[in-house]
């Protein structure tokens, strides 16, 4: 892989010092102790951002989008698909803003990749392949389902046959798994997010420009989205 990849795990060692190093250790989102939660599906449904908006700064051409685009209220989720507090809040709280907000059209949910390894850079790959409908619930069978292929004897088979249950062919699978070309896209995406919020542990949030650290709660998501709705 390209020299970006070794540019991340310096990046973290500079922007946080004391903090655990890039692979495999101990840090908010960490990988070792994956949580096991009640699995709830998430919606299928999704759309892509062809054009950066005016209006609305903080989306990006190519962000994946979950509810209506023109929502008032844009939540920006940074997530790492190893994260255990990442699939805690996909399996449990995901599905309470979706029924309460998204489908309701006041708020969108904005996914963007923040790998902590490189098997959740991996498994971002396969997921960025799938096309925009089918884009958020690949993201639900990730996460209902990272302690068993995120501890497997051999992750990235594991990884292999969930794309194929997803609809990709051998070669897409491949191909999104080992091609450096779109996995450094990945880690630049998670560099940005270091530099313009700040962004150094999974999950966090971006909410009005504002920064939230951890897998927030519904209660939690209420009392800052409340008042920013019209």
């Amino acid at each position: 892989m390209s020299k970006i990849w070794m540019i991340v795990g310096a990046a973290i060692v500079i922007v946080a010092v004391g903090a655990a190093v890039w692979f495999g250790l101990s840090r908010t989102g960490e990988r070792p102790a994956l949580m096991q939660g009640p699995a709830a599906s998430t919606s299928s449904q999704g759309s892509e951002v062809a054009t950066t908006s005016t209006t609305e700064a903080e989306l990006k051409q190519g962000d994946r989008i979950l509810g209506d685009p023109a929502a008032p209220v844009t939540v920006i989720e940074y997530a790492s698909l190893t994260c255990p507090h990442c699939a805690n809040f996909h399996t449990i709280t995901l599905p309470k803003l979706e029924a309460e907000y998204i489908e309701a059209g006041k708020v969108k949910l904005v996914f963007r990749h923040f790998p902590l390894d490189q098997l959740a850079l991996r498994a971002a790959g396969l997921a960025q392949c799938m096309p925009p409908e089918r884009y958020f619930g690949f993201l639900g069978m990730l996460f209902e389902s990272q302690s068993s292929w995120a501890t497997a004897q051999d992750p990235l088979a594991a990884l292999s046959r969930l794309g194929r249950t997803a609809g990709l062919d051998d070669a897409e699978i491949e191909s999104c798994l080992s091609d450096d070309q779109k996995l450094d896209a990945i880690v630049s995406e998670r560099l940005e997010a270091e530099q313009t919020y700040s962004i150094s542990s999974t999950p966090s949030f971006v909410i009005g420009g504002q920064k939230y650290s951890g897998a927030l709660t519904m209660e939690q998501l209420q009392e800052i989205i409340d008042p920013m709705l019209p």
